[in-house]
């Protein structure tokens, strides 16, 4: 029997996930390393857990016994990705996660050769903005002709749960990044830009975002630029601020804001009200011979596949999408 296994399944994304999985009727399989969270939310489901931690191959490869694909929900993927996508390739097990952080795409880049051979997929950022965007990029360069450069800029309005604030924290390169002919080469990390979401010019920085490899891979253009703004965080007219830059990690990276402290003792926006108040926007910029596209969405965090909902967004009203 075909089953899915949910790795960091009690996390705020995992028990949506796993909640979605079970309504949808797939033969589930819970697993993290907290038993008493994973047991009592398996017995809610009436699903089968699994308890093990990452540090040991053996107990991994026990784990994924009669697994067919692997979701891991576990943030930071700093640390969870790894152990799990070379355990997936050992097991003939196909890998998915919800990263949206560089390394996990960088990683499966790499192990790309070995997971063809074992016929492994890997699939990092299997949900989430990574999704969003691509198809964003790709509407984008279907407006011009011989597309040279794609800026993309997203815009999140609201609450980060507490297992992604911890993430972007732990997870921001000391180095800003850019896709410039090809190459992902450092570019100034001050280099604030204006873009228009639908209500005005507001300022974004540029970050360095798995996009820069999954745009150009999907689109072949050459230039890709990624930017972002949070609410609270950076607004129009001004930039961040020295003092809140993150002290361990350098110059370049741009703190959650009120901290990553808050986070660690607890402090979460995992509410039904923080879902439904959550916003993201999204501006595509394809540059070459014609114009630019432009979308603003209404994104809920509830939604199981948030790059289905865009895509159904494009195909059932295209005037929705603004040209410019």
């Amino acid at each position: 029997m075909t089953k899915l296994m949910i790795y960091g399944a009690t996390g705020y994304t995992g028990r949506m996930t796993a909640e979605h999985a079970r309504a949808a009727g797939t033969p589930l399989v819970l697993a993290g390393r907290s038993k008493d969270t994973l047991s009592g939310l398996a017995a809610e489901l009436g699903v089968e857990h699994r308890v093990f931690g990452l540090s040991d191959n053996g107990e991994i490869d026990e784990g994924l016994a009669d697994i067919s694909a692997l979701l891991n929900c576990a943030g930071p993927f700093l640390r969870t990705a790894e152990p799990l996508m070379r355990a997936a390739i050992r097991n003939r097990v196909h890998y998915l996660d919800t990263a949206a952080e560089l390394d996990s795409y960088r990683l499966s880049e790499a192990l790309d050769d070995e997971a063809k051979a074992a016929g492994t997929m890997l699939m990092p950022g299997g949900g989430g903005s990574v999704a969003m965007l691509g198809i964003l990029a790709g509407y984008a360069v279907g407006k011009v002709s011989d597309p040279r450069k794609i800026e993309i800029a997203l815009r999140v309005a609201g609450g980060l749960s507490r297992g992604s604030a911890i993430s972007a924290v732990e997870n921001v390169t000391t180095e800003t990044l850019a896709r410039v002919d090809g190459k992902l080469v450092g570019v100034p990390a001050d280099g604030i830009r204006k873009f228009d979401f639908g209500r005005g010019e507001v300022d974004c920085f540029p970050v360095t975002l798995p996009d820069l490899i999954t745009i150009w891979r999907a689109t072949g253009v050459p230039d890709v630029e990624t930017f972002v703004q949070v609410t609270g965080w950076i607004s129009a007219g001004r930039s961040v601020p020295a003092s809140r830059r993150a002290e361990r990690r350098g110059p370049s990276c741009k703190p959650i804001p009120g901290g990553h402290r808050g986070h660690q003792r607890g402090r979460s926006c995992d509410t039904r009200a923080s879902r439904h108040g959550q916003r993201i926007h999204l501006h595509g910029d394809g540059r070459g011979r014609g114009r630019p596209a432009r979308i603003e969405r209404r994104i809920s965090s509830r939604l199981p596949c948030a790059g289905s909902a865009v895509r159904q967004r494009f195909r059932a009203d295209d005037r929705q999408h603004h040209d410019y």
